[in-house]
């Protein structure tokens, strides 16, 4: 992908507006559906980070986000994970 391409441009508005809409639900108290949200958008910036790499063969700015995205993914995956086991027990009480 070129830099400011339309391509680029709409992948990067739809993974920053995944993220943002993630981190509204979860401020308004929807947290599993927030974490899932932005869990899924993660996963979605590790795929375009391997394919521009795949493409490019260049490490900047692939590996980066690659890192990120696989970190941040861990992150809302392992969050989700907590808060659905939280509803489960609440659910049980």
């Amino acid at each position: 992908y070129k830099l400011f391409s339309v391509p680029s441009l709409l992948g990067s508005t739809v993974i920053s507006g995944g993220f943002i809409i993630g981190g509204i639900l979860i401020n308004n108290g929807q947290n599993f559906n927030g974490h899932a949200t932005s869990a899924v958008t993660s996963v979605l910036l590790c795929c375009v980070a391997m394919q521009r790499y795949s493409v490019a063969r260049k490490p900047m700015p692939a590996i980066p986000l690659l890192i990120i995205g696989t970190l941040s993914s861990a992150y809302h995956i392992k969050k989700s994970i907590e808060c659905h086991n939280m509803y489960i027990v609440l659910e049980m009480a």
